[in-house]
């Protein structure tokens, strides 16, 4: 279109794309302001900026997440238990999610724009601020539940209350978690893993407190099933610097899993021996 206008003689032709209201209102100020259009097309195009408003729903669904640093499998069962110790159905989505992502990400999760997260109940704390978390081992060992009473209370009555503390008793017991989580017999198991963990804190000079080692109890358990089940992580984000950096802490690890090795024909690898150092680091 240019190319057939400047074929007329005695007027300068200007034409600019993407023009907005905003920007048609800045080209007349500077025609009545007797600008030169070769200086009206420079700043009509030094201020065409995109704008942008959002508008959010104010109203999210509440939601409780549910969080494991092992398999989205595992964290989903722990979550049909969690929700299972409700006295009724609630209005509230128990979330299934990833540990790591989470933990990455921050308030900036997707999951914090679509929900209001009441509270997030996993092994490891992702340490989210101004959210509330209840560790798991604390719902086994029933300490610490007056964020979980307080939160809830505002959907449960007393009665109820009552009722959901009862079965969060009867549900979360070490053995049913692990019995509900994987498929070996649970009572040996727990044996092999609570000598195993008593031989690494002896061997490292590290005392893990009891939150610590009932969610590392859950965590090798679940390991041991991955290894059976030829299964395991096998890549961890700074495995190559942990090996370089850990070499003590990998043979501790190592020999301190000789028996769970012997009795179940499995090996453990450094990837795995990365993620049992993060709970010691947090020691």
């Amino acid at each position: 279109m240019g190319e057939h206008l400047s074929g007329i003689s005695g007027i300068n032709v200007g034409i600019i794309n993407g023009a907005s209201t905003s920007m048609a209102l800045r080209i007349g100020s500077a025609v009545l302001r007797h600008k030169s259009m070769g200086a009206i097309f420079r700043e009509a195009a030094e201020y065409s900026v995109a704008s942008y408003r959002m508008y959010p729903n104010l109203k999210k669904e509440e939601a409780i997440l549910i969080i494991s640093e092992n398999s989205i499998e595992t964290t989903e069962k722990i979550a049909s238990l969690f929700l299972s110790s409700l006295p009724r159905k609630l209005n509230i989505n128990i979330q299934s999610y990833d540990y790591f992502q989470l933990a990455k990400n921050g308030l900036s999760d997707s999951a914090f724009e679509k929900y209001n997260v009441l509270f997030i109940c996993g092994t490891i704390d992702p340490n989210i601020p101004q959210v509330p978390f209840v560790y798991i081992s604390d719902l086994i060992s029933q300490n610490n539940l007056d964020i979980l009473d307080h939160i809830l209370e505002q959907h449960l009555d007393t009665d109820e209350l009552r009722i959901f503390n009862n079965n969060i008793l009867r549900d979360f017991t070490l053995q049913n978690l692990i019995e509900q989580l994987i498929i070996l017999e649970p009572k040996k198991l727990i044996l092999y893993v609570q000598d195993m963990v008593e031989r690494l804190q002896y061997l490292s000079h590290i005392r893990l407190n009891p939150r610590l080692l009932i969610s590392l109890y859950l965590h090798i358990s679940c390991m041991v099933e991955r290894l059976v089940t030829h299964d395991p992580i096998s890549s961890h984000e700074i495995q190559r610097e942990f090996e370089e950096q850990h070499d003590d802490f990998i043979r501790m690890a190592k020999e301190s899993f000789n028996q769970i090795s012997v009795h179940y024909g499995v090996s453990i690898p450094v990837s795995e021996i990365a993620y049992l150092y993060e709970y010691f680091t947090l020691a």
